[in-house]
C-alpha cells in the first residue's frame, strides 16, 4: 500500500515538473520576441531618414487670409509649406541647369569632333578621286602646222603654173600679186611650198579667197 502511494506521489511530482519547465519557455519566448521587436523598431527608426531643415526667408505676409486669423498658427504653417516648396523648387532647377549645361557641352564637343571627322572624309575622298580620274592627254601643235582658211580654195598644180600667175589669176592684176599675192599663197601652204619660185605639178595647194 505505502509503495502504491510512494508511486503517485512520483507521478504528480514529474507532472508538476513538466508543467513548470514548459511555463520557463513560454516566457523566454515571449520575452525573445518583445526583443527581437524592439530592435526592429529601434534599427526602423535609425534607417529612417533625417527630417529636413527648413528655413523660414519670413517673405511671406503675416496674414496669409486677409486679416482676421492672426495668431492662430496657421500663417506660419503656410509660411513654413512655401518655403519648403521654394527651396525644393530651388534645388530641383539648379539641378535641371546643371544637366543642360553638361548636356550642351557633350553636344558642341561631339559636334566639333563630328564636323572634323566630316571635314577629314571630304579631304580624303577628294584627293582619292583627283588621283583617280583620268586626266586628258597632253597635244603639243608644232610651229609649222596650217590651219587652212574655210574660204581657200584647193587648186591641183598643173604644167606651167607659177606662184605668180596663180596670184594674179586670183586677186586681180599683177601689182597686186607682186604687193603680197604670191606670199598669201605660200603661207597659206607652209608644208608644200618651200620656196615661191619653185611649185610642181600634181601640188593640191590651198588658195585663200583674199589677200592677207
Amino acid at each position: 500500500m505505502f509503495e502504491e502511494m510512494g508511486g503517485g506521489s512520483g507521478k504528480k511530482r514529474k507532472w508538476i515538473m513538466i508543467a513548470i519547465g514548459t511555463g520557463i519557455i513560454a516566457i523566454f519566448l515571449v520575452i525573445r520576441r518583445s526583443t527581437q521587436a524592439a530592435n526592429q523598431a529601434a534599427a526602423q527608426q535609425a534607417a529612417a531618414p533625417a527630417a529636413p531643415v527648413i528655413t523660414d526667408t519670413g517673405a511671406y505676409p503675416s496674414d496669409s487670409f486677409g486679416g482676421g486669423i492672426s495668431g492662430t498658427g496657421m500663417d506660419q504653417t503656410l509660411s513654413t509649406y512655401l518655403a519648403i516648396a521654394d527651396q525644393n523648387t530651388n534645388v530641383q532647377m539648379g539641378a535641371v541647369a546643371d544637366q543642360l549645361h553638361s548636356i550642351q557641352d557633350q553636344m558642341n564637343v561631339n559636334n566639333k569632333t563630328l564636323q572634323d571627322q566630316i571635314i577629314a572624309m571630304n579631304a580624303t575622298a577628294t584627293a582619292g578621286n583627283l588621283n583617280q580620274a583620268a586626266q586628258p592627254p597632253v597635244t603639243t601643235t608644232p610651229a609649222s602646222t596650217s590651219h587652212p582658211d574655210p574660204t581657200a580654195i584647193s587648186h591641183v598644180i598643173t604644167k606651167g603654173e607659177t606662184l605668180y600667175g596663180l596670184a594674179v589669176r586670183q586677186y586681180g592684176s599683177p601689182h597686186a600679186a607682186m604687193a603680197g599675192g604670191i606670199q598669201t599663197i605660200a603661207k597659206a601652204n607652209p608644208t608644200i611650198i618651200k620656196d615661191p619660185n619653185k611649185i610642181y605639178t600634181g601640188q593640191t595647194i590651198q588658195i585663200p579667197t583674199k589677200m592677207a
